[in-house]
């Protein structure tokens, strides 16, 4: 009786690894993020200054911007945001793609 109670815990136990590599059993549940934006946004470092940029593999608003600005952040990442989405009326600043063109903020 312990040899087959045995047999079948290994028999189990094999299954369950099995299962875990071959199919998995945590669930791949997508990121939501919730980004709590004020109701009016004022932006007064955008004076219509902007530069046209293609984002290539790995950019990112944040990324491009740092390097038109030789490796350094003038402002505020929640006034880079809302500055790109306005100069980009049809996209926000966490959905863009490869190889597209985009306006980016210059800033003084």
């Amino acid at each position: 009786m312990k040899r087959l109670i045995f047999t079948l815990f290994i028999v189990l136990f094999s299954y369950i690894i099995y299962y875990d590599l071959k199919v998995g059993t945590l669930l791949f549940i997508q990121p939501t993020y919730n980004i709590e934006r004020p109701s009016i946004v004022v932006s007064k470092t955008v004076e219509n200054e902007y530069i046209i940029e293609e984002v290539k593999q790995g950019d990112t608003v944040l990324s491009i911007v740092e390097r038109l600005h030789q490796n350094s952040l003038p402002v505020t990442i929640e006034t880079i945001v809302s500055d790109f989405e306005s100069l980009n009326p049809n996209t926000t600043a966490h959905s863009i793609h490869v190889g597209q063109n985009y306006k980016f903020p210059i800033y003084k």
